[in-house]
Order: C-alpha cells, then structure tokens, then sequence
C-alpha cells in the first residue's frame, strides 16, 4: 500500500470517493456530508485531493480540501472501515500539512468521531468550536404578536432578506433560503451593534415566526456556534431543538 496524491480527479474517482463515504455512513450508522467536486481537485496551484491506494490502485481512503479562499480550507476525509487503525488517516494528514504552508485547516467532524478527533489531535489540530444544526416545527405552535415591523425583499430565486423595524427605526435583519413551500432555512440573524443586548432578538424571531407561518412554512432549520452563547440560548428558548452537531478542530500551518 503507498500514498498517491492526485492533481486532477477523474470523473471515475469522483464516483469511486462517494461510493466510500456510502460505506462509512452505512458502516457508521450515520449520515456523513460530502459536497466536494471535481471542481475541488486543484486549488491555488495545489492538490485539493489526497489518496491512499494498495497496489492494485484501489483507493482505501482520502482527505480532500475546499478552499473558502486562498487563506483557508475546510477539510473531509474518510477511510474505508476495514483498513481503518492502520495510520492511513495520520499519513494522509502529513501529506497535507507537507504540500500546504502559510494557510489554515478547518475540519468539521460529527461528535461521535472519537478516533478521528484524536487522530486529528495529534496532528495538532485543536478544537475550535461546535456547530449546531438546530430545526423548529412551527405546526401547533403558538406566535404571539409582535412589536416588529418586517420588510421582504425578493434577492433571487427562494431567497429572502428580511429587515426588522421597531417605531420605524431598523433594528435587524436575516437571511431566508426557501427550500420547497414547507420548509427554510435561516442564516445570518442578526441585531445591529447598538440594540443588542436589549432583549429585542425575542422579539425579532417571534416576529420572523409570524411571517414563516403566514407564508405556510412548517418546519425551519438553521446553524449556531456554541460559542455564541447568546444566541444559541434565545433559539432555545424560542424551541428550536439541536438535530445534529460538528465540532470543528483547526489548523494553521
């Protein structure tokens, strides 16, 4: 078995790379996320794949890089189940850290990830954050009135900025993604700086809650830190509950 660091990805490796994060969610019991194209295979002038093949070619694992820019990248990888504890994942990462300088790793990894989480560790890859996907079914639920105004502007096809007003004056905004008719996506919640920590965000995600339930959206799903405290705490207590999570290990080289 030897490393093989791949600078163009076929259309058949992309296929053979999906099919072994298949068997890892099978395996796992669990559903693993893999977004990467052949698009990726090539970044700023480096590999954006690392493959671990035996000798008949026959890919055992992989660490593949998306990059956010030219500073940063986020990091997947998997290893086949029965070749997994052979230090293929550690050799991987070398090979990386080897072909990669001046920039920054992020690798996102499901909590139940223990022996990836140590491996990474001793990679020297330190734990960031944890981010949770936390959902919200509006069926049943009680909207109370709100003492926000809110105004929509259509920004391109299912998606939706939304402005929130207080007496006329803007206090917050957020981002909508219409999925299909039942079901959104939130990001980018915000109160601007001089009205944060007025207990107005309530107000803002109960008045956000009137609008989604007017237009007949039943379920609503979005992303939080742990480390934003604040937040994640108001999303509780307004009964979004947390689905699912990824702790998040970083790395500057």
């Amino acid at each position: 078995m030897g490393l093989t660091i791949e600078k163009t990805v076929r259309s058949d490796h992309m296929d053979v790379l999906k099919n072994i994060v298949s068997i890892c969610c099978q395996n796992d019991s669990k559903k693993y996320s893999f977004f990467y194209e052949e698009d990726d295979s090539y970044l700023f002038g480096h590999p954006g794949f690392f493959y671990f093949s035996d000798d008949s070619n026959n890919i055992l694992g992989f660490i593949c890089l998306s990059g956010i820019d030219m500073q940063n990248f986020d990091v997947c990888g998997f290893v086949l189940p029965a070749y997994r504890n052979n230090g293929i994942f550690s050799q991987l990462l070398t090979a990386v850290k080897e072909e990669y300088k001046n920039i920054n790793l992020s690798f996102p990894l499901p909590a139940h990830c223990k022996n990836a989480a140590e491996v990474l560790r001793k990679n020297n890859f330190r734990y960031s954050d944890t981010e949770c996907k936390m959902s919200l079914n509006l069926k049943n639920l009680i909207i109370y009135p709100s003492e926000f105004d809110i105004d929509i502007t259509e920004s391109g096809k299912g998606a939706q900025q939304c402005a929130f007003f207080k007496d006329d004056f803007f206090v917050g905004s957020c981002s909508i993604t219409l999925i299909n008719d039942s079901y959104c996506i939130l990001s980018e919640v915000e109160i601007i700086k001089k009205y944060r920590g007025l207990g107005l965000g309530a107000h803002l995600i109960n008045c956000l809650l009137g609008y989604l339930d007017e237009i007949n959206i039943d379920k609503i799903i979005l992303h939080v830190t742990k480390s934003n405290i604040p937040a994640f705490r108001l999303y509780q207590s307004m009964g979004f509950v947390v689905d699912s999570s990824l702790d998040y290990y970083c790395l500057n080289l």
